[in-house]
């Protein structure tokens, strides 16, 4: 499978693509293997690539036996390391006897872009060991009479939290023998209970600071934020090199922004701002045609900016002025309110 979403200038959105590939194979009666892979040419965190591959297989031996493996690895960039999850599962399903063994571990940098994980940097492994013949069964029944299969069973399970669980799920009888075992059996699962709650509660940490109080939103960009001389530069990806150097004014009662390119300062372009009703400003300009390189096409520029103290920072998109839908570029700005 191959997706491709476009660009998308309003909310700077990028455009990227999503792969997936699987390939399954069907072996012996009742088992089958697999690989798959997946990538995203960008990132959610909007820088670098990411991909997951991995391996897996099902197999059932006999009529009550079956396993189960996967391992899978991920490469997102700036994630190194750690970056794994792998699986093994058992189970022996009979009809008196039962066990089960499953063990997972999931990396702390493990991370599937294309799909999800419910959670990270984890290690589980969990055992159970089944019989299916109530205990209570063996104690009432005639002598020279068969116990009955499948009466009920008796399980225990051990995890990596060091809990266990014991049940007993016993008929109604009006035995007295069996409404004891009854009654016992639920005694004991209360105690495991109330001993795994005991030990899975973490204690106070009298040491830990307080919680700190959330931080109040900034407050929302007005016309008189915007009136004055700003002094900035551009600033190119991957390194945020300096293309390019400008100043812009605002004069008051005015929604237009007149910016001065240093590369062309006889020519100036008109920004028409909108308020957001929050902490940052969007500006679209007027159809140009940039300094460099030369007989380039005229432009558009979607600007959006945030301002802290008298710094302000944001994001150009630059699309075509003949195709708005075209993405030419994406770069960075800053800028220092001089007056």
């Amino acid at each position: 499978m191959n997706i491709q979403t476009g660009d998308e200038a309003v909310s700077l959105t990028r455009p990227t693509n999503f792969t997936v590939a699987r390939v399954k194979r069907d072996i012996f009666k009742r088992s089958a293997i697999g690989v798959m892979a997946s990538n995203r040419s960008l990132a959610a965190s909007d820088s670098g690539s990411n991909q997951a591959f991995g391996v897996d297989g099902t197999f059932s031996f006999f009529d009550n036996v079956t396993a189960a493996v996967h391992w899978t690895r991920t490469a997102t960039t700036g994630r190194d390391g750690n970056d794994q999850s792998y699986q093994g599962r058992y189970d022996y399903n009979a009809d008196r006897y039962g066990a089960r063994g499953e063990s997972l571990v999931v990396g702390k940098n493990f991370n599937p872009e294309v799909g999800f994980v419910r959670r990270t940097d984890f290690k589980r492994s969990v055992g159970e060991l089944r019989f299916s013949q109530s205990l209570a069964a063996l104690l009432s029944r005639p002598p020279g009479i068969a116990a009955p299969s499948g009466a009920s069973a008796w399980i225990v399970q051990i995890d990596s939290a060091e809990c266990f669980g014991l049940s007993q799920p016993l008929a109604h009888s009006p035995l007295s023998i069996r409404g004891f075992m009854r009654k016992a059996g639920l005694l004991i699962a209360a105690v495991s209970l109330v001993a795994c709650a005991k030990n899975e509660t973490p204690k106070p940490d009298s040491a830990a600071p307080a919680a700190a109080a959330a931080p109040a939103a900034p407050a929302a960009l007005t016309a008189a934020d915007l009136v004055g001389t700003v002094s900035g530069k551009i600033m190119a990806p991957p390194n945020d090199s300096v293309v390019s150097t400008f100043v812009c004014t605002t004069a008051a009662g005015s929604s237009v922004s007149k910016c001065v390119n240093s590369a062309a300062p006889k020519d100036t372009v008109d920004y028409t701002y909108t308020l957001s009703g929050a902490d940052s400003v969007t500006w679209v300009s007027a159809a140009h045609t940039p300094p460099t390189p030369p007989k380039s096409p005229k432009l558009i520029d979607h600007v959006m900016g945030r301002l802290s103290g008298n710094k302000w920072a944001g994001t150009v998109v630059s699309v075509l002025a003949s195709k708005p839908d075209s993405v030419v570029s994406k770069v960075k700005w800053e800028a220092t309110k001089t007056q």
